[in-house]
């Protein structure tokens, strides 16, 4: 999900020269960079006064995300951009031991 606090987003075309907040990781950065905005990476907990200063227009976090630091109150506009899946990986392996860890 990519929100905004400047102007509505419907396309790729709409994030030309978009200042957007981006966790700190390197494939995101790239990936926004590919798509023609201006990423920052900004820490999670730094985003709602980014958002309120106008030092970025925009961020990308999962709608939960959003709920929780309350950044709906500090932009207007939302896009279910699906940009990103994350997922978790179960692994086993039927002839590992378990260990287990007792308290010493």
């Amino acid at each position: 999900m990519t929100s905004s606090s400047s102007r509505q987003l419907n396309g790729v075309e709409d994030l030309r020269s978009f200042k957007i907040r981006v966790p700190v990781t390197a494939l995101l950065i790239l990936l926004f960079s590919g798509l023609g905005t201006l990423p920052s990476s900004i820490g999670y907990s730094e985003l709602y006064s980014a958002l309120q200063t106008h030092i970025v227009e925009g961020h990308e976090n999962p709608l939960a995300q959003v709920s929780a630091g309350k950044l709906h109150e500090v932009r207007d506009y939302c896009a279910l951009s699906n940009h990103c899946r994350s997922g978790y990986w179960i692994v086993a392996n039927r002839r590992a031991r378990w260990l287990v860890c007792q308290p010493t």
